[in-house]
């Protein structure tokens, strides 16, 4: 059965896409969400930053009030944030709600992730989405980053199995193998991979040097192991697969939706 082609169907879409405990977490804030997406010419300009600024804090504030606990509402309030800094430019409102809604349902999966590694009891799903990143072309992805990893390194990603790893252990050890000349023992050492990464500045690859300085090592460096660093860069990395892959969704979705049933 088809739904109207207005921008209220395309928050359906979303909530569809999302279902889970995010659409219950949801369901009390619909109201003030359908007013926003309601059938009124979109917004533009600073009325539409002001309209999807009050989009992501209706959210928030449905999922704030799933739980008083101090870490849960941490966890959230950066999950909201980071989607709404990572927002595509150019999106119009009912687009910014399929993002919003699958962003942030993705960030606090990688947030389970990240919390079950630490334990050592992440399970299979959780194993998976952390290799579709290592695999993937993510932001922050190996591959996406091939040129001048292998440039700071000195070594090829097919000479440390990178380009044919086909498990998440298999990646995480062709990482080992790819950054070795920049491990003492069981620690990284960032004094070098930073002096060989700032070396790239300006070369060929220095946009990807900027990325594996300022969002990768930069924010890693507090994790003195090897093992943490990658985890790190992985968790990083799932990350920017979220908003990434929100904003790839959202932007392919028309002015209008057609639902089937």
């Amino acid at each position: 059965m088809g739904v109207p082609g207005h921008a209220v169907c395309l928050l359906a879409a979303a909530l569809l896409l999302v279902t889970g405990e995010l659409v219950v977490l949801v369901t009390g804030e619909l109201r003030d969400i359908e007013g926003l997406l309601s059938d009124n010419p979109e917004p533009r300009g600073d009325e539409l930053g002001e309209a999807i600024a009050s989009l992501f804090s209706a959210i928030e504030a449905a999922i704030l009030g799933r739980s008083s606990d101090p870490e849960w509402q941490e966890t959230t309030n950066l999950a909201v944030n980071s989607c709404q800094q990572n927002l595509q430019p150019g999106l119009s409102l009912s687009q910014a709600s399929v993002y919003a809604l699958l962003c942030i349902r993705w960030s606090l999966f990688a947030d389970c992730d990240r919390q079950q590694q630490a334990r050592g009891e992440l399970d299979a799903a959780g194993e998976q989405r952390q290799a579709a990143f290592l695999q993937g072309d993510c932001p922050l992805s190996p591959q996406s980053l091939k040129d001048v990893l292998e440039a700071v390194t000195g070594r090829t990603f097919e000479q440390c199995g990178l380009d044919t790893a086909a498990t998440y252990e298999d990646v995480v050890n062709a990482l080992h193998c790819l950054l070795e000349n920049f491990q003492n023992g069981v620690n990284m050492d960032y004094d070098e991979l930073k002096s060989a990464i700032n070396a790239a500045l300006t070369g060929p690859n220095a946009q990807q040097a900027q990325t594996l300085l300022e969002e990768i090592t930069n924010k890693c460096e507090a994790n003195k192991k090897s093992d943490d660093f990658f985890n790190c860069w992985i968790n990083l990395g799932a990350l920017s697969c979220a908003y990434q892959e929100a904003n790839r969704v959202a932007a392919a979705i028309p002015g209008q939706c057609q639902l089937s049933a």
